[in-house]
């Protein structure tokens, strides 16, 4: 299974496109991949389609939750790590190193073997 974080967001919805049009995860009999998303409202048709199917799993929480993050990494074999700008916490930084150490800790404690990481902090304006 593999496991993806903001699904609806730029890289991560034409991530999830892919893996849904992949003939393996069309054919899976069981969830081949698992989504942490805020508002599933905001996922397209197709997704919903995909989880009626059984073939996606989708997870409503919030990616800076430990406990959500924990459901969404379990038993997955593969995660797709996207970490967002935290650009309205008042402490940037401290923000977006929490983020990064909580989605640290739980594919840590997830034991997911291969992760794929992208991560970027843009500096806010007059900050």
């Amino acid at each position: 299974m593999i496991a993806l974080t903001t699904p609806t967001g730029n890289i991560g919805s034409k991530v999830l496109s892919a893996l849904l049009s992949h003939p393996d995860v069309q054919r899976a009999t069981t969830p081949a991949v698992r989504l942490l998303v805020r508002n599933p409202a905001r996922l397209p048709a197709a997704v919903h389609n995909a989880a009626v199917a059984g073939i996606a799993e989708i997870i409503t929480g919030n990616i800076h939750n430990g406990d959500d993050l924990a459901r969404t990494f379990a038993g997955a074999q593969t995660a797709l790590w996207c970490q967002p700008d935290c650009p309205e916490a008042p402490d940037y930084l401290a923000a977006y190193e929490a983020l990064a150490t909580t989605g640290r800790d739980a594919l840590r404690a997830a034991a997911v073997p291969h992760v794929v990481i992208n991560a970027r902090a843009r500096r806010r304006a007059g900050g």
